[in-house]
C-alpha cells in the first residue's frame, strides 16, 4: 500500500483499493472471527459486522495515533492497523482450531 507513490496515475488506484481493504474490512473481520469464530454469523451478517467494527477500530487506533507524537500519517495508521489485525486473526484462528465442532454444523 505504502510503496505505490501517489503521482503514479493509473497504479494510485491500486493503492486506493488495497488501502480501503486494508482499513475498511480486515480489522473488523479478523476481530469478529476472533469473537465469532466458527459458524454463528451468516455472510451478510459477517460482511456487515466487520466494516462496522473496522470503523469502529480504526476510529480509536486514529484517535489514540492523535495523542502520540508522530502524529496520524499512512505509515503509523498502517503500523498500527497491521499488530492489531494479526492479534485477532491468530486469536481467532488458535479458537477456531481448539473449539469442538458440534456434530450438526456436518448435517
Amino acid at each position: 500500500m505504502l510503496t505505490i507513490p501517489e503521482d503514479m496515475f493509473p497504479q494510485v488506484y491500486l493503492r486506493y483499493a488495497l488501502a480501503s481493504i486494508f482499513v475498511f474490512l480486515t480489522p473488523g473481520f479478523c476481530l469478529i472471527k476472533a469473537l465469532f469464530p466458527i459458524g454463528e454469523l451468516d455472510n451478510f451478517e459477517m460482511a456487515i459486522a466487520s466494516i462496522a467494527t473496522s470503523l469502529a477500530t480504526v476510529t480509536l487506533i486514529a484517535f489514540l495515533l492523535n495523542l502520540t507524537p508522530s502524529g496520524i500519517n499512512p505509515a503509523t495508521i498502517s503500523v498500527s492497523i497491521l499488530p492489531f489485525t494479526i492479534m485477532c486473526a491468530t486469536v481467532g484462528l488458535v479458537r477456531a482450531r481448539t473449539r469442538r465442532i458440534p456434530a450438526h454444523m456436518f448435517a
